[in-house]
């Protein structure tokens, strides 16, 4: 009922085991003091499942290549037992080095063993094949320690392999569970591995559980429980194991069943150290253990057929490429370079169904090695990569598992909501606390009802500032017991870097920005006429005019009557007719005929000029004309004025952090029928409000005020949760 990763291998009925090839050579030349033995030496724990696969394939595989010589050469194992010691690795490994005087030393399950006879071997100069890796390859590992070979892949691409499952069904957050051994390294470098993997698919680990082996608990079962009943206060309900022994992720597993923590929406996942330990009814064939320990003598074998002394012996392991039982047998500083391809395998009961195939190369496959049909995963899209027919802890579900923990009408999921808003439009409660109304309410409402599941809930009004709303959502995920916690808040709030830290954001439903809102004042209407025309323009005109008056009266004043008689008499006659042709007003005659085309010429500039100023002038008196008393925000900081804001939000931080504004300058508003009566009193000479607040605003006193500046853009109004 839950998830297993296998690591992949070639099928051992269809292989040809390499020890055939030495079925021809005529000589073997081993590495010894004696001239018809070589001495092996195996370290491993004899009395585990691991231990007696490993101690047969070795002895099945040695007496292979014996068999296989056609001279007297042998070779003989030296069987030692860590008892799970990394102590007494290093003491069995001292003894087959001075005392047996052993030409190589193979086994090693854990990396604390790995290390310290890599110590010695280091001193003696004595090859050391190890079935054990670190979680994270350190980059000097092939040089500090020379005669140290890794027979396996670190956790890397299996961690990529779980985080891929985890990615692909949309879960945010994991608990991880370990075996703590008292060295440490391993557990935290896998759950490092995991945490970097989850990363990149958008996921974290919620988090850890540690749990001592199992030999070191006097009542393993009642600890067991007592520690998976810390878990039900976390929200994630994927649980992960990683670096466990089989016997204590059996006992895990079982008390899980016991407490309720598989039931539906719960997930399980175990990786392959333990799964390739499952007693299952399918498994008939060698485990990759025996396959592993089988190739690596023959990787002994092969290297000491070409090889006369120890330091040779080691290059000649380095450079092996062959195919083995395992996989491909190749090295690369020091370790197995192979790409591992796992099996995602469904235990249910003794027997095991074989999901998918996953590979760093091409992900999710229904065959990587036949078909290679590609199934991609895409972070953020809830995809069933694994197929329909997976049986979760819950059953046979008609949708994927949730993987966190569902809220039921018993114990609805409580999502806080701010009392007292500044713009009720958006989030408005009630006396009595109940049935809150407003846009933010209506939104959740609506994508509430878009859910393939229920979800029973709550609201809960909370009086205080946003940022302490999003604080009580990191507390009930961090289970804070001590502070006031909701399971999510709704309403208006801002994605911002800073919160995006500690909390979740959903998708924002909102444009959110903040704009700069000032009153604005009208301009003085007692000389508009003039406004049409600049200076220069009216300038001109008169030039114009008064030129065009004197050319006609020169022209005029000797044949036309209408222009003889006293100087003042025909400077005014003149003045007179050129004004009244800007109407069209005039009487008098023209008789000179150079007159009348200075006329036409005057008639058409008199058109245009009317027409241009008219146009100007009807927009003037048909616009109203309005202008902001405070243009930017630079203007308004700079001026040391007093600036409105919504004191419960992120704005005043911001003004004061970002935008620079002195502390002192910045004025509290709480409710946003206060702005017109802040501003008209002096208080205030402008206003930060967000951009739906500031629509708002504008909408209802849009005759009064004007938006200016360019606005600072945020991630958008969403809601806030930890699921």
């Amino acid at each position: 009922m839950f998830l297993d990763l296998y690591p992949r291998f070639w099928d051992v009925r269809n292989t040809i085991s390499p020890v055939k090839e030495f079925v021809g050579h005529t000589k073997v030349p081993f590495i010894s003091a004696q001239d018809d033995i070589t001495n092996i030496g195996v370290i491993i724990d004899v009395s585990s499942r691991i231990g007696k696969e490993e101690k047969v394939s070795i002895e099945i595989a040695i007496q292979t290549i014996n068999n296989a010589s056609s001279n007297k050469h042998k070779l003989v194992l030296h069987v030692r037992d860590t008892g799970v010691n990394p102590l007494q690795a290093y003491m069995a490994a001292e003894d087959l080095i001075k005392k047996t005087k052993v030409n190589a030393i193979i086994g090693m399950e854990t990396w604390q063993e790995a290390v310290l006879v890599a110590e010695l071997a280091n001193q003696a100069q004595v090859p050391i094949l190890s079935f054990a890796a670190p979680s994270i390859t350190p980059p000097l590992t092939s040089m500090r320690w020379l005669f140290l070979v890794r027979l396996t892949n670190n956790d890397t691409l299996q961690m990529q392999c779980v985080a891929s499952i985890v990615g692909s069904y949309g879960w945010r957050r994991v608990i991880g569970i370990y075996e703590d051994d008292g060295y440490g390294t391993t557990c935290s470098g896998t759950l490092t591995l995991l945490s970097d993997a989850l990363k990149a698919v958008g996921a974290e680990i919620e988090h850890s559980a540690a749990f001592p082996p199992l030999s070191s608990l006097s009542d393993p079962k009642s600890f067991i429980r007592e520690e998976l009943e810390k878990l039900y206060d976390k929200q994630s309900r994927v649980f992960i194991i990683v670096g466990s022994s089989l016997e204590l992720a059996t006992q895990i597993i079982t008390q899980a069943k016991e407490s309720g923590l598989m039931r539906r929406d719960s997930v399980w996942i175990t990786e392959d150290s333990i799964t390739n330990q499952f007693d299952t009814e399918d498994n008939y064939e060698p485990q990759i253990y025996a396959l592993r320990s089988y190739d690596t003598l023959s990787t002994l074998a092969f290297a000491l057929e070409k090889s006369s002394n120890r330091t040779t012996l080691l290059e000649n392991i380095l450079s092996s490429n062959f195919s083995g039982l395992s996989g491909q047998i190749k090295f690369t500083n020091g370790e197995l370079s192979r790409s591992t391809t796992y099996e995602v395998v469904n235990v249910l009961g003794k027997k095991y169904i074989v999901l998918k195939s996953w590979s760093a190369e091409y992900e999710f496959s229904d065959n990587v090695i036949d078909k290679m049909v590609q199934v991609k995963s895409t972070v953020g899209a809830v995809m069933q990569v694994l197929g329909n027919r997976v049986y979760w802890p819950g059953g046979l579900l008609s949708r994927p598992p949730l993987g966190w923990v569902m809220p039921s009408d018993a114990n609805p999921m409580v999502i806080g909501i701010p009392s007292k808003t500044t713009f009720e439009k958006f989030v408005q409660v009630n006396k009595d606390g109940e049935d809150p109304t407003g846009f933010c309410i209506d939104v959740f409402n609506k994508a509430r009802e878009r859910l393939y599941y229920g979800l029973p809930h709550s609201f809960k009004p909370i009086d205080g500032k946003y940022d302490e709303l999003i604080e009580m959502v990191y507390n009930k995920s961090k289970t804070v017991y001590y502070c006031k916690s909701v399971d999510a808040v709704v309403g208006d709030f801002t994605i911002l870097a800073n919160r995006s830290n500690y909390v979740d954001f959903t998708q924002p439903y909102a444009e959110s920005a903040l704009t700069m809102v000032v009153p604005v004042k009208s301009k003085e209407k007692v000389w508009l006429f003039t406004k049409p025309f600049n200076s220069t323009m009216w300038l001109a005109i008169s030039f114009v005019f008064i030129y065009t008056m004197f050319v006609l009266w020169f022209l005029e004043r000797r044949s036309n009557p209408d222009f003889t008689g006293p100087w003042k008499n025909q400077l005014s006659t003149a003045l007179w007719f050129t004004f009244s042709t800007l109407c069209f007003a005039h009487r008098e005659d023209l008789r000179n005929n150079f007159a009348r085309v200075v006329m036409v010429v005057w008639l058409f500039v008199v058109f245009v000029v009317t027409a241009s100023y008219t146009a100007s002038l009807t927009s003037m008196l048909t616009a109203q004309h309005l202008e902001p008393t405070i243009s930017d925000i630079a203007t308004l900081r700079r001026s040391n004025s007093p600036v409105g804001c919504d004191g419960d939000s992120f704005v005043r931080k911001y003004a004061v952090d970002v935008l620079g504004f002195h502390p002192n300058n910045i004025i509290n508003v709480m409710n946003e029928f206060d702005y017109p009566d802040e501003f008209k009193s002096g208080k205030i000479k402008a206003a930060l409000l967000e951009l739906p607040y500031e629509r708002v605003f504008i909408s209802r006193y849009g005759k009064e005020y004007q938006v200016t500046d360019d606005a600072h853009r945020f991630g958008g109004l969403d809601f806030v949760s930890n699921l």
